[in-house]
């Protein structure tokens, strides 16, 4: 039987590792009574997630950009009983392949030019016991999609430079905003990757599809922003509410988050009329430019052969909404190529 003095330092130490982890940024903020919602359907989908946080099983979360995955993420990590250990989180599409690999893998001395002599532990070992959120997964490369798969089936890992190999117990998350089944068509994703992350999936609804969402969003977020900058409270009539529930929202709750902002750095001892909140939306373009590789009679042949490669790449990266890694994809080349041709 464990002493007092035993249980007390076991205490100690775990809430040093804890602290630690808080040092570091290796915890998760979100909880899900920080999903503000009237929308039934999604409650429903809180509820699930609620299922899920209790098992350990791989999951995918699917929304467009600025839907609240990562949210939902660290919410599923805080009600789940990994909630004391690390959650460890990357987006996929903000750093090369060979980065990438070595942020999540880890390296040891003299991997590669330029690595720390000590080498360095990877996401997967920070993660340890704990959660990792793999962010815009599909836009993983190829080759790192293969070692992804490889932890997935194994639950080991080993780092860059190493033959030794490391076990790791690790829940994995995965978000994306493309459709992965159809990028496994395309080639541009395993498809037996897919079926290994795609075992729970949640799918989030745009903010367009739950629009009494948009009231509950819009006062919690005056109110926030006013707090923050000292401003006086402010009030959002309902012809303002009519103007905001009528907004699309493309960019979601970051784009209500924006415009929000914006009306309350904007109003006038608390006070916003209907006008002023059209000047603060974001409004698509009224005609959107030519699409050049849509119509091949319309696109510009003249010039260098390097002018017409940056031409057409310039159009392939408008395409994909300017992400480089999908326009790299389609284009069949790597991203740093991409970007020495858009230089040009």
């Amino acid at each position: 039987m464990a002493t007092f003095q035993e249980v007390a330092k076991i205490q100690s130490v775990e809430q040093k590792i804890r602290q630690t982890l808080f040092n570091r940024g290796l915890f998760a903020r979100y909880r899900f009574e920080d999903v503000l919602t009237e929308d039934p359907h999604l409650k429903k989908i809180v509820a699930i997630a609620k299922k899920y946080a209790q098992t350990d099983a791989t999951m995918l979360i699917l929304g467009e950009s600025g839907t609240g995955k990562e949210l939902f993420a660290q919410s599923i990590h805080n009600y789940s009983s990994r909630r004391q250990e690390a959650f460890v989180a990357i987006n996929c599409s903000a750093l090369p392949g060979q980065l990438l690999e070595s942020e999540l893998f880890g390296y040891v001395g003299g991997a590669f030019t330029g690595a720390r002599k000590e080498g360095k532990r990877g996401l997967f070992e920070l993660a340890h016991n704990g959660t990792i959120f793999l962010d815009e997964i599909g836009d993983m490369d190829k080759e790192l999609q293969s070692r992804l798969l490889r932890v997935l089936e194994e639950k080991q890992i080993r780092r860059i430079g190493s033959d030794s190999i490391i076990p790791v117990n690790v829940r994995v998350i995965a978000a994306t905003n493309t459709d992965l089944w159809n990028e496994s068509a395309r080639g541009n994703f395993r498809l037996d990757l897919y079926y290994r992350l795609n075992v729970l999936t949640l799918k989030l609804p745009p903010l367009r599809e739950r629009r009494s969402d948009v009231t509950v969003l819009a006062r919690w977020l005056v109110r926030r922003y006013g707090e923050q900058y000292g401003k006086t409270p402010v009030e959002l009539p309902e012809p303002v509410m009519v103007r905001l529930r009528e907004h699309p929202w493309p960019g979601n709750i970051r784009e209500l988050k924006n415009v929000m902002e914006r009306i309350v750095l904007s109003s006038e001892q608390g006070v916003i009329d209907p006008d002023t909140v059209d000047l603060m939306l974001d409004k698509p373009a009224a005609n959107p430019p030519p699409n050049p590789a849509a119509d091949s009679d319309a696109f510009d042949l003249s010039g260098s052969l390097d002018s017409i490669k940056q031409r057409a790449a310039t159009a392939v990266l408008a395409q994909e909404g300017n992400n480089i890694a999908r326009a790299a994809r389609r284009l069949q080349i790597d991203r740093n190529t991409l970007k020495k041709i858009l230089r040009q």
